[in-house]
């Protein structure tokens, strides 16, 4: 499994953990839904490391849990 398969696995798992809607979480992290959904489709492979950190915040997890 590659790093963004890692994150997107580890984000869909947590979000649902904590029962979070795509949409709340993409509005808590300050993300567009467009591309909370391309880290879920694996569309993307650059991703900025603020938007790492602002996933692992609204997921109320740590940047090693997120791309652990």
């Amino acid at each position: 499994m590659d790093f963004m398969e890692r994150i997107s696995r580890n984000v869909e798992k947590r979000r649902k953990k904590i029962r979070l809607s795509a949409d709340r979480l993409s509005k808590k992290a300050d993300i567009s839904i467009s591309t909370l959904v391309k880290i879920r489709r694996l569309e993307t492979k650059d991703l900025k490391v603020s938007t790492f950190l602002a996933l692992a915040k609204a997921l109320d997890c740590s940047l090693d849990e997120l791309v652990g």
